[in-house]
């Protein structure tokens, strides 16, 4: 943290002299004197936005510039850019550290200030997209008589608005993705083993629905369809009336919360409601090359 500042500090030159303002560097501020850097340092920040392509990372940068201090105030220019000596540049990395601690403990109007910073900041990503949206390229236009622009505009504006209590949607694009591959497996499997099963060893049965199955998350998923948890892998071939689907999605709720996620917040159904919609929306996207 903080540890210097040039200033005055007053000791004693002598056991047996007068005690007399003698200066030494460094010293630590006053809190007055951290509350005229506040102030007068502080500065409306500019936005910089930077896509770096080899990271895969879009930097959203508020950069302050701190205006020019009178020179009878160099002191506090000083403490927050200290000069290039290996006392200062300690201070100067303890500043760093004290802002990244301040993200994570600041909050505004009573709200933790990195949860509330991510949804400005998503909705300033959502605004940038539309603005690409208003290159002159997308004046180019379609079969139907309309520019691009006027047919995918409406559609980013109405699909793309932020809503209360939605799922990840890279975790809702897994989710459905999984249940899209799984369950027709599943009935692939229910249909060629239903008169068979019975008569099957369980290390026989387990061996073949392994072939097409995560064998822990379909046995979950069938305990909690059945709300039985000494259920066996035979009983999803011999208990009527069962659904398929419902094993499935029990047993991806259960992946799901094992990875952390509480679907008592955003529902399963959700997720895979949401899932859907990606999967439908990347549908005609062109396939990588093998």
């Amino acid at each position: 943290m903080l540890k210097a500042m040039p200033g005055r500090r007053s000791i004693s030159s002598s056991t047996h002299g007068p005690k007399h303002p003698i200066r030494r560097f460094p010293r630590l501020p006053s809190g007055e004197e951290l509350v005229a850097l506040e102030k007068l340092v502080w500065n409306a920040p500019r936005f910089v936005a930077e896509v770096r392509p080899a990271e895969r990372e879009v930097d959203f940068i508020f950069r302050m510039s701190v205006p020019k201090l009178p020179k009878a105030y160099r002191a506090l220019h000083s403490l927050l850019f200290p000069s290039n000596t290996e006392y200062f540049v300690n201070i100067s990395k303890s500043w760093e550290e004290a802002f990244q601690t301040a993200f994570a403990k600041a909050r505004y109007n009573n709200k933790e200030f990195a949860k509330f910073i991510a949804s400005p900041l998503h909705e300033l990503f959502r605004t940038g997209i539309q603005e690409w949206l208003n290159d002159e390229i997308w004046n180019i236009k379609g079969v139907d008589g309309r520019t691009l622009r006027d047919s995918r505009l409406p559609v980013f504006k109405d699909k793309s608005r932020v809503r209360k209590n939605q799922p990840d949607p890279r975790v809702a694009l897994w989710v459905s993705s999984r249940r899209d591959r799984l369950l027709p497996a599943a009935e692939h499997l229910r249909n060629h083993l239903k008169d068979k099963a019975s008569s099957m060893t369980l290390q026989e049965l387990r061996r073949r629905i392994t072939r097409l199955l995560p064998y822990r998350m379909f046995l979950v998923g069938l305990r909690r369809a059945l709300e039985n948890p000494t259920a066996g892998p035979k009983d999803f071939f011999n208990v009527s009336g069962l659904s398929t689907r419902l094993v499935i999605e029990a047993g991806l709720g259960a992946e799901l919360e094992n990875k952390g996620i509480d679907l008592r917040k955003v529902s399963l159904k959700k997720h895979l409601e949401v899932g859907e919609e990606l999967l439908n929306s990347l549908a005609a996207l062109p396939k990588p090359l093998s």
